[in-house]
């Protein structure tokens, strides 16, 4: 028996699928709500949202930025501090201040019509 990658599936995997399966024969292989890894840094988050908040307009929030600049933040990977940011909004963000720019300044500008 493989997994879809291609990796062998352990005798204990098989036997825990079938006792489950004698348990439970409506299951269907889904994980139990939970009973996954738990969460690094719920407290966080809190920190990430007061930050965004804060420093808008007058700093670029970013993952390296957040981790310099809130005690604890250094505890977790950059990866996390990104997720972070996505799950807080800052898909993308102005600068509170900054302008757009007129059109007469940007006509001589390659690829503006």
């Amino acid at each position: 028996m493989h997994k879809e990658d291609g990796s062998k599936v352990s005798k204990e995997t098989v036997r825990q699928a079938l006792r489950r399966l004698g348990e439970e024969p409506g299951w269907r292989g889904e994980r139990r709500e939970g009973s996954g890894r738990p969460r690094v840094g719920t407290d966080l988050d809190h920190e990430i949202r007061r930050a965004l908040a804060q420093w808008r307009g007058e700093a670029k929030c970013t993952a390296a930025y957040l981790r310099k600049n809130i005690p604890g933040a250094a505890d977790v990977s950059l990866e996390t501090l990104r997720r972070r940011l996505r799950e807080a909004g800052l898909a993308w963000l102005r600068r509170r201040r900054k302008t757009l720019g007129f059109r007469r300044r940007q006509e001589g500008q390659v690829g503006v019509p």
